[in-house]
């Protein structure tokens, strides 16, 4: 009787909002089904049930949008096995020039996608690598936006660390974010203005707490020190408290807190990227005030990276999904008129559809906050 109450209790929950894990949002995409073109679909040609199919993953439009795709005329070139859209519904997400936020906003891209970006006429591109990417060369032309480029967080299986108490780990992980300055040195004659570079600086665990910190920013003090980024704007991020990687979560033991990473780099002469996700999920862990760790590090945020958060893991939501109350952070934001991205987990997906939405949900906020 008594486990049966247990698993009754363990069935009502606890009455709190439960947020979608990023690994339950990836399994419903594994898992899922959409609706996908049985054949080669050209624009005009009306869509009829022999042109449609139900396949996985969910990467497209839900099967219970058949009823109102059938029947519609295709806008666009919609290839064998290629998933359905919302734009197909005709529900076109697209980008107010005239209501966006004021500030240098732009998309996370890759090497293979940013042309497509540009179409939405963005002000920054961020360049995120993978160790790989460095051993290539930016593919285009000259190009009228800032750049900013987001250094490898790992290689093979071994996680950047600049705090690292491997040694070998450490120059290891300053050699590869060198690599990455170098890419975007010769990159930046093709983009406007100084470029940034981010650097996630470690300081994680797997399975036990690091407990003297104060070796940790000793270390990444001298891995800075032995880094060149002459030309360019050197950013640390600010981290999570358990970030996932390699299928196991992790420990991060530096540079959570506004204070300790105040201190650090006032004493480097440095300044950051502020992601709002990492630092609403550590609020959250260490029980302090998001708004005033906003306030603290206000001075020195050079890039920011938006995205809602929820419990201690919930890293990367959509605007408006998780805990961050949007219209008092960009009251606490002020003026800010630097660099920005919505850095929503999978949001490249759909051509950029949770980017997107994420720009219209800010900008609302925005305007909101400074009515």
């Amino acid at each position: 009787m008594v486990r049966d109450i247990r698993n009754i209790e363990a069935a009502l929950g606890t009455g709190e909002e439960k947020f979608m894990s990023r690994g339950e949002i990836l399994n419903r995409e594994v898992l899922g089904k959409s609706l996908v073109a049985r054949r080669r679909i050209e624009p005009g040609e009306k869509i009829t049930p022999d042109m449609v199919a139900v396949k996985g993953p969910a990467l497209g439009i839900s099967p219970q949008c058949y009823d109102d795709l059938i029947g519609r005329t295709a806008e666009r070139i919609i290839e064998e096995d290629e998933p359905f859209l919302e734009r197909d519904l005709g529900h076109v997400i697209t980008l107010d020039a005239e209501h966006t936020l004021p500030m240098d906003w732009g998309f996370t891209v890759r090497f293979i996608d940013y042309e497509m970006m540009m179409a939405y006429k963005p002000h920054m591109l961020e360049f995120h690598f993978t160790d790989k990417d460095l051993d290539e060369e930016y593919p285009g032309g000259d190009l009228p936006v800032q750049l900013v480029v987001h250094a490898p967080e790992f290689w093979d299986r071994t996680l950047v660390d600049l705090c690292s108490l491997d040694e070998d780990q450490r120059r290891d992980s300053v050699a590869l974010m060198q690599k990455a300055i170098d890419l975007t040195r010769r990159m930046a004659p093709h983009f406007v203005g100084t470029p940034k570079v981010i650097v996630h600086p470690g300081a994680m665990s797997l399975d036990h707490p690091i407990e003297d910190t104060r070796a940790l920013y000793d270390n990444l003090r001298r891995s800075v020190q032995e880094l060149d980024y002459e030309g360019v704007e050197l950013l640390l991020e600010n981290l999570p408290p358990h970030p996932w990687y390699f299928g196991g979560q992790w420990l991060t033991n530096a540079f959570m807190d506004a204070y300790e990473i105040r201190d650090f780099i006032e004493s480097m002469g440095l300044n950051m990227c502020f992601d709002t996700s990492h630092n609403k999920l550590y609020c959250n862990w260490a029980h302090v005030d998001f708004y005033e760790q906003v306030r603290v590090l206000l001075p020195y945020i050079r890039h920011l990276h938006l995205a809602d958060g929820a419990g201690l893991d919930g890293e990367g939501l959509q605007i408006g999904e998780g805990l961050i109350d949007w219209v008092k952070f960009f009251r606490t934001l002020g003026d800010y008129r630097g660099t920005m991205i919505p850095e929503i987990w999978r949001g490249h997906q759909r051509q950029g559809e949770g980017y997107l939405i994420a720009m219209q949900r800010l900008s609302e906020a925005y305007f909101q906050a400074h009515a």
